[in-house]
């Protein structure tokens, strides 16, 4: 009768089985508790760490079993050669006794779980179960990963369905905002329309770009930029806003930058989400300004405001999705600006920096490689 110990996820299954091991007794061993305990498993051993990794590449196995002490490699340098070539298999790592900080390392790297071989094979009993709670654990990994790729798909899906009658919404409104015969309150209701709708566009453009960014296909189609052009544009797109607001909106572009290599769109929405919280949070009378600076190795961006200022316990968590201003009475948005841009800079291996004081003001400095 075949031993529980060999059923996965509660169902009987063959086990595919690589055992990268170069000692033939503890092959023998191993073999042997299989035979013994009449576990389904088809057991391929590999003597090498290079055989180990050549039988991945070629074959499909379930768990592999991994020794620390190979003939041409250690275990560790095996783990990082399945991770640089992208094998997820999961693996129960062997050591000897007294290499706990290896077995710590093992599982850093990706490991799933880890034995101490014990000279009298005592440590076979409790490898079955080991590599059935290992086989289960990952299946259940792959299986949320599914879930969460299905979950982006359809919110990529939903959004970009959504922006085609949303831009139809705007266009209709903006000409009818230049249309004659209509009085004050129906200007003001055409006026509503539009606005509500841009906000509308600019929250589905956000959920757009997070599932993107979130499912690993954030489009960085990059290019040498010139970044003052772009603060320019996110400076006059925004002039309106600052004037209507009584809010005194300054640039002090340094001449003469190196470009940056970046997608020019994603660089727009960067500083445009940063200028538009600047610009959000500051009172009439005081101002807001954009500064660019650098040197051969980056440019600097700085975005300062004189606002309301964040609390210091929020400013560690302001960039988390979802995270708001708790002086933001009347939201628009549900807190992906910040958290977009963090990502965008990061892609490009830039840093986003924040400092505030409440009541004061509150700056923003992005540090970005040259091309």
């Amino acid at each position: 009768m075949s031993s529980h110990e060999g059923i996965v996820g509660g169902v009987a299954a063959p086990v595919n089985v690589l055992l990268v091991e170069d000692n033939e007794y503890d092959q023998m061993a191993f073999n042997r508790m299989v035979k013994q305990r009449e576990l389904d498993y088809t057991i391929v051993t590999a003597a090498t760490g290079s055989d180990g990794l050549a039988e991945l590449e070629k074959g499909s196995y379930d768990i592999v079993i991994l020794d620390f002490l190979l003939i041409d490699m250690d275990g560790l340098e095996f783990l990082k050669e399945m991770r640089d070539k992208d094998v997820d298999t999961p693996v129960i790592f062997l050591t000897g006794q007294g290499s706990e900080k290896v077995a710590v390392a093992a599982m850093k790297l990706g490991a799933y779980d880890y034995l101490t071989k014990t000279s009298d094979m005592s440590h076979l009993a409790q490898l079955p179960s080991t590599i059935t709670q290992a086989i289960d654990q990952y299946r259940l990994r792959k299986e949320r990963e599914e879930i969460e790729r299905m979950r982006s798909d359809f919110i990529a899906m939903l959004t970009h369905d959504l922006k085609n009658p949303l831009a139809t919404i705007i266009s209709a409104a903006e000409f009818l905002s230049e249309a004659e015969g209509f009085d004050d309150r129906q200007k003001r209701m055409v006026t509503l329309i539009e606005s509500a709708s841009k906000d509308m566009l600019d929250l589905v453009e956000n959920f757009l770009m997070v599932s993107k960014i979130e499912a690993g296909r954030l489009e960085q189609a990059k290019e040498p930029v010139n970044i003052n052009e772009v603060l320019v544009r996110v400076h006059n797109m925004n002039k309106l806003l600052a004037e209507n607001k009584g809010v005194k909106f300054e640039t002090d572009l340094t001449q003469n930058l190196h470009s940056i290599k970046c997608n020019p769109t994603q660089m727009f929405r960067v500083f445009s989400n940063l200028v538009g919280n600047a610009l959000k949070f500051t009172a009439s009378g005081k101002k807001v300004i954009i500064h660019s600076e650098g040197d051969e190795r980056e440019v600097r961006v700085i975005v300062k405001d004189e606002g309301i200022g964040i609390a210091s316990d929020l400013l560690p968590y302001i960039f988390d999705k979802y995270k708001r201003s708790a002086g933001d009475a009347n939201p628009k948005g549900i807190g992906l600006g910040l958290y977009i841009v963090k990502m965008i800079v990061e892609s490009l291996d830039g840093q986003v920096q924040v400092a505030s004081e409440l009541g004061k003001g509150t700056t923003f400095t992005i540090y970005l490689p040259v091309t």
